[in-house]
């Protein structure tokens, strides 16, 4: 190795270094409402591909470390005689963006049951995973108001955008 590439090494390690201790620092600083709490949520959702506007419900743990497990199920009404339910278990991470505000990207993964009206051999249960991120904006310490964006993938293909009113215990 030449003295100029292990320089760079050097260099570019002590960024790396200097950018971990500002972000635990910055951690300390904002840190989650969520953390080591039960959240819950429901609110109204809108998919794609026909499925239309549902119902959703959300309820998980947030560990003292920020990571986030938990599940959800939605109910879509659909268009043209369809209509969809799925459970899906999901994991992510809460940061503490600012002080009221926490933004958790998640990976999904869960059942998708695909339903067509009048027709027994036309829908279909399929396994689908996803990847999303989740907003939640404090009103009060227990009280908070967000939205999700959500693309879902496997057997069903999806997006889901929703609006939820929540709490956290």
């Amino acid at each position: 190795m030449n003295p100029r590439s292990t320089l760079r090494t050097i260099v570019l390690t002590g960024l790396c270094l200097l950018g971990l201790t500002s972000t635990a620092s910055a951690q300390e600083q904002f840190r989650a409402p969520t953390w080591s709490r039960v959240t819950g949520s429901a609110g109204l959702r809108l998919a794609s591909d026909n499925l239309g506007v549902g119902l959703g419900a959300r309820a998980g743990y947030t560990l003292p470390q920020g990571i986030y497990v938990g599940g959800q199920t939605d109910y879509f009404f659909g268009e043209n005689s369809l209509s969809a339910l799925s459970f899906m278990a999901e994991g992510g991470y809460d940061f503490g963006v600012v002080e009221n505000l926490v933004l958790r990207p998640v990976l999904l993964l869960g059942l998708v049951d695909i339903s067509v009206d009048n027709c027994s051999s036309c829908g279909a249960t399929e396994v689908d995973v996803g990847l999303g991120g989740q907003a939640y904006y404090y009103i009060t310490p227990q009280l908070n108001v967000g939205g999700e964006l959500r693309v879902l993938f496997g057997g069903a293909d999806f997006f889901v955008l929703g609006g939820h009113v929540g709490t956290t215990l």
